[in-house]
């Protein structure tokens, strides 16, 4: 059975080819030439064009073929939350704000918790992620 974004095993050739998803969804198969850090998914050119024109997602992070993971599986998310911020839903929370206990963009940040202390939501949770480990060790 074909998963959408794995590697195609059908032959020798295949078997170092990541295909385009949105494309394997219409049957059709295509290679990979970028892959989105947000979406988790892989893109041909066509697709990956699309995807950094649209209003809700060029604002992401797109490898090119010599960057990218070469399976899903094997790509680890080191980015952290990418959840879009509500006041600013083009920009992904990124922070942590202790003084109000929300998190928040880059822009809020800047606009409005200027005078806060914010943190890297990616910092604060490491040790978090770091006990959990351990703990299941």
């Amino acid at each position: 059975m074909e998963v959408p974004g794995k590697k195609l095993q059908a032959g020798p050739s295949a078997a170092d080819t990541t295909y385009c998803q949105p494309c394997e969804q219409d049957d059709e198969i295509l290679p990979a030439e970028a892959f989105c850090t947000v979406c988790k998914e892989f893109f041909c050119s066509k697709c990956a064009s699309l995807h950094r024109k649209q209003k809700i997602s060029r604002s992401h992070n797109l490898l090119d073929k010599s960057n990218m993971p070469t399976s899903i599986s094997g790509h680890e998310d080191n980015h952290g939350y990418t959840e879009p911020c509500k006041t600013h839903p083009e920009e992904s929370i990124k922070y942590f704000c202790s003084a109000h206990q929300t998190l928040i963009c880059g822009h809020c940040a800047v606009q409005n918790h200027r005078s806060c202390h914010a943190d890297v939501i990616s910092d604060i949770s490491r040790p978090s992620k770091m006990n959990k480990s351990m703990e299941m060790s």
